[in-house]
């Protein structure tokens, strides 16, 4: 995956996904994605991976986090469950791979809809700063 973008509207998800196919490699159109999903060990199953740097910044409606970091298999996943263990879920998110190096961005809400209380934040502040060798985490 070189680039996503997600969005959740009032009764569904609505995303974007460009694949990079590498050479020699069959077409990424004739991939059973349902299958390869239930195959999938999940994101505790995968490797270490560590953030080279991090953001976290309330807004009015979210908290929007970035990262970025060294491509890896899993790290999406294993970044989404930190989310989802504390409570939080993406109202939106960018991933972007570019030569082995992750940008990504999400903005993220409680189960409600609402921004998460400041309690929350912070603990997703340490949660990411226990991945990242710079451990920013900047308000």
């Amino acid at each position: 995956v070189v680039r996503a973008a997600a969005r959740r509207g009032e009764t569904r998800w609505t995303a974007e996904i460009e694949i990079d196919a590498l050479a020699g490699a069959g077409e990424p159109s004739a991939i059973d994605f349902i299958a390869l999903m239930r195959e999938h060990g999940g994101p505790a199953s995968a490797g270490a991976f560590e953030l080279a740097d991090f953001r976290v910044t309330r807004t009015r409606r979210d908290v929007e986090v970035e990262i970025r970091g060294a491509d890896a298999v899993g790290l999406l996943g294993r970044v989404l469950l930190v989310f989802a263990e504390l409570g939080l879920f993406p109202r939106a998110m960018r991933v972007e791979t570019t030569g082995g190096a992750v940008r990504d961005l999400f903005l993220l809400q409680n189960l409600a809809g609402e921004p998460p209380p400041e309690g929350v934040v912070a603990a997703l502040r340490k949660r990411l700063a226990a991945f990242s060798a710079s451990s920013p985490g900047s308000p």
